[in-house]
């Protein structure tokens, strides 16, 4: 398709746009089950339009066209003058929105507008059991998927376009379908497949009505956006810039895009909607289904469907395959300290023990795990630490006592014993670790100030709450409150 392009291109002229807008004066268009075609009157014969998307490189695709001669007797019999098309353009149909139905046996595909860089389809499947109608249940769509469809506008004449909907896979690009008015009403097609405002089926119609207007937020955002310099959000296809705010940073996680300028946040949703509150000074995007916002001086909790929450959402917990699993003890004979390891394989095999000497042996001492007992388990699951950035492994953090101080190791096991060990807190001064888990930063206490390590190496603040998802509440000696993140940020109360 290429090489033929290449030879049209000495044939008869061609113009190449970077924008997402093509101009063209049309006198005549047919449209059939699959696509459309343009014309245009030229002497005795007319101009047929035919489109190519050409890739330069990666996120950058140009859109040309060329004409070529047809006689009038080439003509589709479809044809109709340009002029009578029925006007029709993108604000407008972004703003009313309609959804457009296709229906398939039991499967329904709803075609809508989704932002200014991409169409939605969303696939549903229409379940009509006989147990479900037996025990009188309501039948119900189900979302099945979301595909996106990035697309091009044609400007024919005035206050008429013809939106073109593409495809992309892998490095190539294809015109899949387009929507617009004829001369009776709104066409639209994609994958050959005529799209209605209604569909035919009086029965489903009113079931319709019920299905919700939230999408499946869970598709990566880097599907279908990007990120140039920190500082612009951009479309994989055209690599056009789609968000009318400036930023300092824009990042994307967890399926949100978070843009912030002058210590202030905008959380955007796969649709590109800010649905974070005004105020907003810090966004944490640990969880695929929510992020926790600082507003003003209170937590919140911001779910992808843009509800703002005062408490933590309530998730079902799943755990994905067999996993091993860990138990540990810590046994003290004499001046022998031992730490003795049960692993239970995944695989049906038989537990597996190992014992391993642990360094200071004197009766003054005692080692307790990081949960503040001498008895641990976990298993691959677990991820101990990994949330809150624990450096090392966190299942190897051992609290030292000695009388009413205590230090932090971290130890390195090698055969039967400790070959190395790493002192993450000072023993020149008199520590209480207070820790109780592995999911949060660990909590100490010196000479009446707190700390929670790694963010902190000595005491800092009064008093310090637990850490409530990423942020702590804090006090200061001059009577300030604020509150402290995970990464060692301080927010002050305004």
């Amino acid at each position: 398709m290429k090489k033929l392009f290449s030879k049209l291109l000495l044939l008869i002229p061609c113009l190449i746009f970077s924008q997402k807008i093509v101009n063209i004066e049309a006198d005549l268009i047919s449209f059939n089950d699959r696509d459309f075609r343009l014309y245009k009157k030229s002497e005795e014969h007319y101009r047929q339009f035919e489109f190519e998307l050409l890739e330069l490189y990666d996120y950058e695709h140009n859109i040309s066209y060329y004409s070529k001669k047809i006689e009038t007797e080439e003509l589709d019999d479809s044809v109709i003058e340009t002029k009578s098309l029925t006007p029709f353009s993108i604000n407008r149909f972004s703003e009313q929105n309609p959804s457009l139905y296709f229906r398939e046996r039991n499967v329904l595909y709803q075609l809508n507008y989704f932002n200014n860089a991409y169409f939605s389809v969303r696939v549903f499947e229409y379940k009509n059991q006989y147990n479900e109608i037996i025990q009188g249940r309501e039948n119900k769509w189900n979302l099945i998927k979301t595909e996106f469809y990035n697309y091009f506008i044609i400007n024919i004449k005035k206050n008429t376009q013809i939106l073109v909907l593409t495809e992309h896979e892998g490095r190539h690009l294809d015109i899949v379908g387009f929507i617009t008015n004829g001369a009776n009403g709104l066409k639209a097609s994609l994958r050959g497949q005529n799209f209605k405002e209604q569909i035919d089926d009086k029965a489903s119609i009113k079931e319709l009505k019920e299905l919700t207007s939230t999408y499946n937020y869970n598709d990566k955002f880097t599907n279908l956006y990007r990120i140039t310099n920190h500082q612009e959000l951009r479309d994989v296809i055209f690599n056009k810039s789609l968000l009318n705010k400036k930023y300092d940073t824009i990042y994307i996680k967890k399926g949100f895009g978070i843009g912030g300028k002058n210590q202030e946040y905008d959380v955007y949703n796969l649709k590109l909607k800010i649905i974070s509150p005004k105020g907003t000074r810090a966004v944490f995007a640990n969880n695929d289904s929510y992020s926790q916002i600082l507003v003003n001086n209170q937590i919140k909790w911001l779910t992808k469907e843009g509800m703002i929450l005062k408490d933590k959402p309530e998730l079902p917990y799943s755990v994905c395959g067999t996993v091993s699993s860990v138990k540990r003890k810590i046994v003290r004979d004499g001046n022998l300290v031992q730490m003795i390891e049960e692993t239970d394989n995944f695989d049906g095999g038989p537990p597996k023990t190992l014992v391993y000497n642990l360094p200071f042996k004197d009766k003054e001492y005692e080692t307790y795990f990081l949960n503040g007992s001498k008895a641990l388990s976990y298993d691959d699951n677990s991820g101990l630490g990994a949330h809150y950035q624990l450096p090392g492994e966190a299942y190897n953090y051992f609290i030292v006592k000695k009388g009413d101080g205590a230090t932090l190791f971290e130890y390195f096991f090698k055969k039967d014993s400790v070959h190395s060990l790493k002192k993450l807190l000072p023993d020149n001064m008199l520590y209480t670790i207070r820790s109780k888990n592995y999911y949060t930063p660990i909590l100490f206490q010196r000479d009446e100030k707190y700390g929670y390590f790694p963010i902190n190496k000595s005491g800092r603040y009064t008093s310090i709450d637990n850490f409530n998802g990423s942020l702590a509440r804090f006090r200061l000696d001059s009577g300030k409150k604020g509150w402290l993140d995970i990464y060692g940020n301080e927010y002050i109360d305004k």
